[in-house]
């Protein structure tokens, strides 16, 4: 049984299979052939019931006939049911006799394409019944199908529909049509017949006498009305004295009229008949083909000869004149929906003779029309001189075979002649300057005259035979092919054997004007034509001069009038890959840019390709206004660029150009006036142009500028969202500016209700409507009025306010405006009355402002306006907006300095000495210059000066001064000084006879600081310290000065010098404490009872070494005493400062001043390692070099310098300079270095240069070697420099005997079996130049996996291997790295498919950037592969003797504009009468369904809030100006809900609140729209919503890159639509839910029983 189940399985599949296959070839292999009865009953369903689609005539019938001169209708029928929607639908016609007509027009129609018989469809609601008429025309052309006049075509509609459950569907349709087309064959469809006699030829011979008449006759319908399918002509031959001819011969010349045939070559004996008896030639000609030939003003051409072989006839026309008639009658069958033949009305044709006409074989010659002479007159200096090949085509038509026993062409020399016919030899002395190359004779016309077995044989003037063509002969696409270029012959024979058929023998020649010709090159210029002869037929050929063609192109022809266009390559192509062009010689160049250019800024320039020019000079220039480019070229070409892939010498300029802000759109030219010193060049000067279009913003433009606001500054006026910043001079006299603002209707259409708000350049005021700060730090005073120019001061009204930041609203009070001018006036506001601004018109707004003098740097002023309209545009009246850009002044930055004061202890008493330190920081931008501190002397003090090794001693200034010197910006400097306390009793006895002072007194310390430049000082900080009484001195002195930066090993010796100042007696118990900062060894220390006793002692001296401090007890200090403190430094960096402190009994603790040093290690820096050349070949010598520079304040000592080379390099000596002294050292083995430098002083640097031999390689493998150099010195841990890679390359010249050789490697490498010959490479790298400077960056990116091609620069040939003759193309590394090897000396160039679509090329060669990580490519447009594109091109690549590297591309992404928009549901409000109020919110959804129930219909509705995202996915900011919405059918816009919304005439929404928000690239914005909605019985079903940007806007001019903005495209990213299901709760869906959910338990209940029985029962 189960065998059976699967036998009947797999039969029920086969049947399928067959079925499907059965299926899809009918679909695709069988035509679309119905009867009349099938096509009549087509009916209209697709996949889905809702929708319908038709395709019909006139009358809604399929068939049709239409008169072919008239325009036929097709209509369309798409029905829509149900609340669905229709979307991308595509309406094509298949295998059509006709073709759409342009004045097709519809509103369901997005677009037509013509070309391809396409239609795409708008979006079709639900409920639409759409009917398009399609005009169609018949199908005209050279060549149409044979069933033209009556076809059935095919009409095929697809598109998706989406249901009422927002689910998608494909659907489709074909219908079949039967368009048939009328020709009116009446009497205006005539033939056009004629003939004329060609031929009268008489000859006797002793066997016979023969007369031959031939006659040309044409046959045509006349103006080609209709095609033709056959052309019958019955002719009633000429007869002579009542003879008829004995045979007649018949060729035809073409046949294009009827078949389309341009020779007769396929015209034979088949074609025609003759009835000797009856004198009858009947000619039938018919189109078998399965297209019909509908060529213009063309006829057929037939050649009938008449031969009559009779004496009688000879006799008599020896006495008599030829007077025949040749009578024409027949039919000649045209296509058209019912074929017919029109007669042809008797032609006849009068065949008269009195003298012989023609030759019995009719020799012609073609031949090129004109010769260049271009590359004769480069010859004369070209050191690579090549010929001149010109084409000549020998032809021979045979009449009569029987009469013919052979064709015999007769060359005669070429000539050069004058314009007054002297003739000059190709030839002379037996010297041929121009001589035949090959001869060419097609297969089938060789066969056809001569047959299989025939002949040419060939002759040269000595009658020697040279060559012949025969089956034999060499078969190249089946035509024969004889080379005699090694004859060197110029004059020729050529007899062939006997023809074998009426007809045309055609022999192509190629003949060439060799390279050197003993005419000088005067004697040429008045050669005008070349003369050649074949038989006694000549033919001229023009020479003609060559003429300069030179072209001009912009890489970027669109230039915006926002902001400067950056990197616009500007280039001068020489063009000479044409011998009729002239070559170059000594040219100049003038380039002339459009008036509108506001500023020309010339980057660099370049010459590509320059066969022997080179730039002398580029002068940019300005000229009346106008940017003008004189370029000057200097040198002579000699050689064309015929088979290069580029045109000639390409001249770059690389420029950034600035238009005027407000030019208009409009389209321009570029100019250039061009001079070339070749005297022979037919057009030496000229002026060659291109377009230049010039892109302004759309919609309204706000410009905004200032004049006179500085001496000898620009003005500014600028239309950029970017702002623009004038510049003051800092601390100048007041100055009166003009503010100019200026806007301008760009809209198609008009603009009303104008209100202008402006913000005059005041303190505090803020952006409109945002109120973000502007940053104004001064104002100016309104001076005057502001006025609106040229306007009426009728139709306009000027608010003023003192509020800075009013708003427009009127009616407000605290606004306050007043029409009262006032000079503290801070905001105006300007009203039209009743006025429209018509497109393309503009308004201009100006008022003075008074700016203060003697501003101080860091202050700024702006000032801006917003104006606000009514836009009456298409759509409806919208109320929009339009924000100035923001115009700043400011003196600019300076320096700004804050200063921090502080003492250096905390508690002071009397006599004591402070050091007081104050911390000067420059804040600003620019550099401090010459500053200085001034100190006012502090009361209670005394300035006190340090004397390193001795004391203090007193100053008794009343003010100090302390030059800073300079302060760069974010830097500080540090200054101190130093004041003792006074003994406040002595002051007081002084000063008023009081002895008993009272504690403590205040000391106030302030110190200002002056800069160079500013006006004014800059205050410290105020300083405050409390003197307390004191009755020990203390003061300590270092024999090394405290400006002396101390390290590791330096020892300080101090003196602490005390005195008792009490005045009460002798001090008991004093002992001294000195903590030993950390960087300080103690070493030693003594007591003294003065700087000049000898005596010493260390009683009472301990020294703690775990606190680091040492102890002085000196017991009775009676006058004063001295410690003498000896410490050593240790290795440390940073401040170190010591304080003594001193106590006795009844004294309160005393300071001494703090001793302060900088302590550094050592700091040496070492500079990049670098090494020439990075290329190296065996042998030759590797050079490195870097820098040590003691970059800290203490010197250095014994530095080292060590260096290891790596394997394949042998040092050969290494020098150093340093203090002015130069030494060499050589290495012992050659491998290793090792040289010391004793000392380096703080500032000094050492230059270090190793010098090394790269040895020979082991084989032909190029082999790199890494390098790096390690430093040590004393107190300096060992550091290393840089590594840096060389490449040693193989030289096969090192290796040859007598050449230095490795005696690793003592044989030669090369291989014996192959020439002995040397080669070569080119490399380079790609790489993404992310930051556009045209320099390869260590951080940047390489460009992968991108195709190279070599192609050899003379011949634009792709370079093939020598050993594998493999094509020279290869793909970029991961490193972006390619490589092309084995080549031999020459010339190249490299070609980079590098994906221009995605990126552009960052600039080319730019100044300043080293060779080996620049750019060495511009685009250019090439066919590659088939394909017309868009490459890298480098420049022309030498190789002579070694190896070229670093031929380099660099690219960066390219910038695209890409806005796209998203529409998301976000929340829906249902309220029912069942369930009240519901919200239900989302998360960005597409489609959505919402159910009420039945009852509740016509009772419910629903708050619909959709969000709609813009994203800027392109990698240039810009605006989405405004957006629509595309209501649709049943919903309610409420305005109070959506404020940014206005609803349009047209029925839609419209949204501008983003129209002034820049969006960034990777940003969005999001705005919302809340719509309502009745749920009623006709609502049910789908609602679709759909939005789209309408305006965009980028301040580069650029257009989207996939979308147009407002044109309704459902497939472009900027349309998003939303939709949501409104459908109906039913009792049934609500049971079907119960019993659904009783079945799910059912089943599991079941379940759990059946597995309990059956599984775990039988466990």
């Amino acid at each position: 049984m189960n065998k059976l189940l699967k036998k009947l399985i797999a039969v029920l599949l086969l049947m399928c299979l067959v079925s499907a296959n059965l299926s899809t070839l009918g679909f695709y292999g069988i035509t679309y052939a119905l009867s009349e009865s099938e096509i009549a009953n087509q009916n209209s369903k697709t996949q889905d019931s809702n929708v319908e689609f038709n395709a019909y005539f006139e009358g809604g019938v399929h068939e049709k006939t239409e008169k072919m001169d008239s325009t036929a209708k097709l209509y369309l029928d798409i029905k829509v049911n149900g609340t669905g929607y229709l979307e991308k639908g595509v309406i094509s016609f298949q295998n059509t006799n006709f073709e759409i007509d342009k004045s097709i027009s519809d509103s369901n129609i997005q677009s037509v394409d013509i070309k391809n018989n396409k239609i795409l469809l708008n979006k079709i609601s639900g409920g639409s019944n759409v009917k398009i008429e399609v005009p169609v025309n018949i199908l005209k052309a050279d060549e149409v199908p044979v069933d033209n006049f009556s076809k059935e075509t095919k009409t095929v509609f697809t598109a998706t529909y989406i249901n009422n459950n927002a689910k998608e569907k494909n659907v489709s349709k074909e219908i079949i049509n039967k368009l048939s087309w009328d020709a009116i064959v009446d009497e205006t469809i005539l033939t056009d017949v004629k003939a004329e006699l060609t031929k009268y030829i008489t000859f006797k011979s002793t066997e016979k006498s023969v007369v031959v008449l031939q006659a040309k006759i044409n046959s045509a319908i006349k103006d080609n009305k209709l095609p033709i399918k056959e052309t019958q002509l019955d002719i009633q031959v000429p007869e002579i004295n009542n003879i008829k001819p004995t045979t007649v011969n018949v060729v035809a010349s073409q046949t294009k009229a009827t078949n389309g045939e341009t020779t007769g070559l396929n015209f034979g004996k088949d074609n025609y008949s003759y009835d000797a008896e009856t004198g009858k030639l009947t000619i039938d000609v018919k189109n078998s083909s399965n297209k019909m030939y509908w060529v213009k003003n063309v006829s057929d051409e037939y050649l009938a000869t008449f031969i009559f072989e009779s004496n009688e006839v000879y006799n008599y026309l020896i006495e008599n004149e030829v007077n025949a008639d040749l009578k024409i009658n027949g039919n000649i069958t045209v296509y058209s929906n019912q074929e017919k033949a029109i007669k042809i009305q008797e032609v006849n044709a009068k065949l008269n003779a009195t003298e012989a006409k023609g030759d019995l074989v009719d020799y012609f010659i073609n031949a090129d029309s004109s010769i260049a002479k271009g590359q004769i007159y480069a010859n004369y200096n070209a050191k690579n001189k090549k010929e001149t090949t010109y084409n000549i085509s020998y032809s021979a038509m045979v009449n009569s075979v029987d009469l013919t026993d052979s064709l015999k062409f007769e060359q005669k020399f070429d000539q050069f002649a004058t314009e007054e016919d002297s003739q000059s030899a190709t030839t002379v002395a037996g010297n041929n300057y121009a001589y035949n190359k090959t001869i060419k004779v097609a297969k089938n016309v060789f066969e056809k005259i001569l047959g299989e077995e025939g002949y040419i044989d060939i002759f040269d003037s000595e009658n020697n035979k040279i060559g012949i063509i025969n089956k034999e002969s060499t078969l190249e696409n089946e035509v024969y092919v004889l080379d005699i270029s090694e004859a060197n012959n110029n004059k020729m024979t050529m007899v062939t054997s006997k023809p074998i058929s009426e007809g045309q023998l055609t022999i192509d020649l190629e003949k060439a004007i060799k390279e050197n010709i003993d005419y000088t090159k005067q004697q040429v210029q008045k050669f005008k034509k070349l003369v050649v002869q074949l038989n006694n037929t000549v033919k001229e050929i023009s020479l003609t001069e060559p003429k300069t063609v030179i072209d001009v192109e912009i890489s970027k022809p669109d230039l915006t009038t926002v902001v400067e266009n950056e990197n616009v390559e500007i280039r001068a192509i020489l063009d000479t890959s044409d011998i009729n062009n002239a070559l170059y010689n000594n040219t100049a160049l003038k380039i002339k840019l459009p008036p509108y250019i506001s500023r020309f800024k010339l980057n660099s320039y370049d010459i590509l390709m320059s066969n022997g020019l080179k730039i002398k000079s580029v002068k940019p220039v300005n000229e009346n206004g106008q940017a003008v480019v004189y370029v000057e070229l200097e040198g002579e070409q000699t050689e064309y660029t015929i088979d290069a892939k580029y045109k000639g010498t390409i001249i770059v300029l690389n420029t950034n150009i600035t238009v005027k802000p407000l030019t208009p759109n409009s389209e321009s030219k570029l100019t250039m006036e061009y001079s070339n010193s070749n005297t022979i060049a037919k057009n030496a000067k000229g002026t060659v142009e291109t377009n230049i279009n010039f892109t302004a913003p759309q919609g309204i433009v706000t410009a905004n500028g200032v004049s006179d606001y500085a001496k000898g500054k620009e003005d500014i006026f600028v239309i950029s969202d970017e702002k623009a910043t004038g510049t003051i001079s800092a601390y100048s006299e007041k100055t009166t500016a003009t503010i100019n603002q200026k806007i301008v209707n760009n809209y198609s259409n008009k603009i009303k209700n104008i209100v202008i708000l402006g913000k005059l350049p005041v303190k505090g005021n803020k952006t409109i409507d945002t109120n973000q700060d502007l940053s104004s730090t001064f104002s100016t005073t309104l001076n005057g009025n502001v006025t609106l120019n040229e306007i009426d001061s009728s139709l306009y009204t000027v608010y003023y306010s003192t509020n800075a930041n009013a708003t427009k609203d009127l009616n407000s009070q605290e606004n306050g405006w007043s029409t009262e001018p006032t000079n503290n006036a801070q905001a105006y506001l300007i009203v039209l009355n009743n006025y429209e601004l018509e497109a393309g018109k503009s308004l201009e707004v100006t008022y003075k402002v008074e700016i203060p003098a003697n501003l101080t740097y860091n202050n700024t002023t702006s000032q801006m306006y917003k104006v606000y309209y009514t836009n009456s545009s298409s759509i409806g009246e919208l109320s929009e907006s339009k924000e100035s850009p923001i115009v700043k002044l400011t003196t600019g930055e300076g320096p700004s300095l804050s200063i921090e004061l502080k003492p250096t202890v905390e508690t002071i008493r009397e006599g004591q000495i402070v050091k007081m330190k104050a911390v000067i920081k420059n804040t600003g931008s620019l550099v401090a210059t010459d500053a200085k501190a001034r100190i006012p002397l502090p009361e209670y003090t005394k300035f006190i000066n340090y004397i390193s090794g001795t004391a203090f001693e007193v100053d008794d200034a009343k003010t100090k001064n302390i030059n800073i010197g300079t302060i760069e910006p974010g830097k500080s400097k540090e200054i101190s000084y130093y004041i003792k306390t006074s003994k406040v009793s002595d002051l007081s006895i002084v000063e008023g006879g009081e002895n008993v002072p009272t504690y403590p007194k205040t000391i106030t310390n302030k110190l200002y600081v002056s800069v160079s430049g500013v006006e004014g000082e800059v205050p410290s900080n105020e300083c405050v310290m409390n003197l307390q009484e004191g009755k020990i001195s203390l003061n300590m002195v270092g024999d090394v000065g405290e400006n002396y930066v101390i390290k590791n090993g330096t020892n300080i010796r101090y003196h602490i010098n005390l005195t008792n100042i009490s005045k009460k007696g002798d001090l008991q118990n004093t002992v001294v404490t000195i903590p030993l900062a950390k960087g300080f060894k103690y070493k030693s220390a003594v007591i003294k009872e003065s700087w000049s006793a000898k005596e010493e002692t260390t009683e009472g001296i301990s020294y703690d070494q775990n606190s680091n401090t040492v102890t002085a007890n000196l017991g009775t200090l009676s006058i004063s005493k001295l410690i003498e403190l000896n410490v050593e430094v240790e290795k440390f960096e940073g401040n170190i400062s010591i304080i003594a402190t001193a106590k006795a009994d009844g004294v309160e603790e005393c300071f001494s001043n703090i001793s302060e040093y900088e302590a550094e290690i050592v700091k040496l820096t070492i500079s990049d390692l670098t090494s020439t050349p990075r290329y190296v070949k065996e042998n030759e010598e590797i050079t490195y070099k870097f820098t040590i520079t003691n970059g800290g304040k203490t010197t250095a000592n014994n530095i080292v310098i060590e260096d290891v080379l790596p394997e394949g390099l042998k040092l050969k000596k290494t020098i150093y300079k340093y203090a002015g002294k130069e030494q060499t050292v050589n290495s012992n083995d050659g491998q290793k270095v090792k040289i010391s430098i004793l000392v380096l002083k703080s500032g000094e640097t050492a230059e270090i240069t190793l010098i090394a031999k790269a040895n020979l390689l082991s084989d032909k493998e190029d082999k790199t070697v890494t390098n790096k150099i390690s430093v040590t010195a004393n107190g300096f841990d060992k550091i290393e420099t840089n590594s840096v890679t060389n490449t040693i390359e193989y030289d096969e010249d090192a290796h040859k005997p007598g050449q230095p050789s490795d005696p690793s490697n003592p044989t030669n490498p090369t291989d014996p079996s192959k020439p002995n010959r040397k080669t070569y490479k080119i490399t380079g790298t790609a790489w993404i130049d992310s930051n556009k400077n045209g320099m390869r960056d260590e951080d940047e990116e390489f460009l992968p996996n991108i195709n190279v091609y070599l192609f050899y620069k003379n011949t634009s040939q792709i370079v093939k291997d020598t050993d594998t003759n493999t094509e020279k193309i290869t793909k970029t590394n991961d490193k972006g790295k390619y490589e092309f090897t084995n080549l031999l000396s020459g010339e190249y160039f490299v070609i980079f498919d590098y994906g221009n679509g995605k990126y552009s090329l960052t600039e080319y060669r730019k100044p300043g950037v080293n060779e080996d990580v620049n750019s060495d490519a511009i685009d250019f447009n090439i066919t590659l592969n088939g394909i017309k594109t868009i490459v890298g091109l480098s420049d022309g690549i030498k190789i002579s003797d070694s190896n070229v590297r670093d031929i380099d591309i660099g690219v960066y992404v390219a910038e695209k504009f890409d806005l796209k928009l998203d529409k998301y549901i976000t929340k829906i409000t249902r309220t029912t009468p069942t369930s009240g109020t519901e919200v239900f919110s989302y998360n960005n959804e597409k489609n959505t369904k919402i159910e009420v129930l039945k009852q509740n219909l016509g009772k419910s509705s629903v708050v619909i809030e959709y969000k709609i995202v813009v994203t800027n996915e392109g990698g240039v900011a810009g605006y989405a100006k405004k957006l629509v919405d595309y209501l649709p059918k049943g919903v309610v816009f409420n305005t109070e809900l959506n404020k940014d919304w206005y609803l349009a005439k047209d029925g839609n929404v419209y949204n501008t609140s983003l129209e002034n928000t820049l969006i960034k690239p990777g940003e969005s914005k999001e705005v919302t729209l809340v719509l309502l909605k009745q749920i009623t019985s006709d609502s049910i079903g789908i609602l679709n919503n759909n939005a789209e940007i309408y305006e965009s806007y980028n301040e580069q001019g650029l257009s989207d890159i996939d979308s147009v903005a407002g044109n309704k495209k459902e497939d472009e990213d900027d349309m998003s639509k939303a939709d949501i299901v409104l459908g109906i709760v039913t009792g049934a869906k609500i049971a079907g839910y119960t019993v659904l959910a009783l079945s799910v338990v059912a089943i599991i209940v079941f379940g759990i029983i059946e597995i309990k029985k059956r599984v775990l029962t039988k466990k």
